[in-house]
């Protein structure tokens, strides 16, 4: 006859508490380890499988991560807003909406009790998620447009000075033709976020910024945005983002100026700084291209762009050297160093899709 089974030598939280100490060291796959452990020893511990489900998510185990965020719902569908949070982030449409919904509610419970200001940036995070998705995902919902009002309103209430907010509410503005209220929102954004020290966690991170300068060179705002460009290319000059809107701003410069000159009264100056202009942003472009080979970028609509404005350019200006030259400079940190594959590359006349898909009446 079997004898009763072995005591653990180890408890769920001693499991749990391994598997953090091991995240403090970035020991990822030692901590999940400890927690599939933990989860074997009692998997009806939501802790231990919300602790389990966001390794999974470190480590790219996203079906996994969902299985058990879910599982975590089920066990304790009225506590902890972090698990609706995440499975926001993981889900489309409609189900990331209700998901953020209810984490929403949680969070507002919790600021009852405790009005801690991290729950209020919790909260505006939260109404931005939303938003988003009604600006894109489901923005043909007849009540995106008085949602995004809404859950921007309440955002802005709530948490005043976060940035996201502004930022978020620029784009709103931008997609309903409201190009002067647009302006103001992401001007109050980044006045925000600028006298932030870097390292401050409410700092917008890279890709967030890279958001702010498409926004920018779509109102027109070109000093700001080569700015913002100047202080990303500090930080990483090796992404295809930032060499492709730094050709992008040249190219928008070079139009304006264009624009607004007299063909008649035209100065020599002014036809060799817009030239000069059209130089830069062939160099950027070039650049660009010459990353998204290299590290295997597969935004078509960057591509595309990229190619069309390259050909438009090279309609007012010889290309051949600053294409094929390998030793060739762009600004003063860096520049293309290999020719660019013009025949692997796509070359159809698609543009980068639009940071926002709705279209809103104003």
């Amino acid at each position: 006859m079997a004898g009763p089974a072995p005591t653990p030598k180890y408890s769920v939280d001693d499991l749990l508490a391994k598997a953090q100490a091991n995240l403090d060291q970035f020991q990822h796959e030692v901590a999940y380890r400890f927690c599939q452990k933990a989860v074997e020893l009692d998997p009806l511990r939501a802790d231990a499988l919300e602790a389990l489900a966001a390794i999974e998510l470190e480590l790219g185990q996203f079906e996994l991560a969902l299985g058990h965020w879910q599982r975590c719902v089920e066990l304790q569908p009225d506590q902890g807003a972090a698990k609706y949070m995440y499975l926001g982030q993981m889900t489309t449409e409609m189900d990331s909406i209700r998901y953020f919904e209810k984490g929403l509610t949680l969070l507002r419970q919790e600021r009852e009790t405790n009005p801690a200001p991290e729950l209020n940036s919790k909260i505006a995070t939260a109404l931005c998620s939303i938003t988003e998705i009604y600006l894109t995902d489901c923005c043909f919902q007849p009540e995106a447009e008085s949602c995004c009002e809404k859950y921007l309103e309440e955002a802005a209430t709530v948490d005043p000075s976060n940035p996201e907010v502004y930022q978020l509410l620029a784009s709103v503005r931008l997609s309903q033709q409201r190009s002067d209220e647009a302006k103001a929102a992401l001007l109050k954004s980044i006045s925000i976020w600028s006298a932030l020290d870097i390292n401050d966690p409410a700092y917008p991170s890279y890709d967030s910024r890279i958001a702010t300068v498409k926004i920018l060179l779509e109102l027109n705002l070109f000093d700001d945005a080569l700015g913002i460009l100047a202080q990303l290319q500090l930080e990483d000059d090796q992404t295809v983002d930032l060499w492709y809107l730094f050709g992008w701003a040249y190219y928008c410069m070079a139009e304006e100026a264009q624009a607004g000159a007299k063909p008649d009264t035209k100065t020599k100056t002014e036809a060799e700084s817009g030239q000069s202009l059209l130089t830069s942003s062939a160099e950027c472009l070039t650049k660009a291209l010459q990353l998204y080979q290299a590290v295997g970028f597969d935004d078509v609509g960057i591509l595309n762009h990229a190619q069309e404005l390259l050909a438009t350019i090279g309609q007012v200006i010889p290309l051949d050297s600053i294409v094929n030259n390998p030793d060739g400079d762009v600004e003063e940190d860096g520049g293309p160093e290999d020719e660019v594959d013009w025949e692997d590359m796509s070359s159809s006349d698609e543009k980068p899709e639009e940071d926002s898909d709705m279209a809103l009446d104003a």
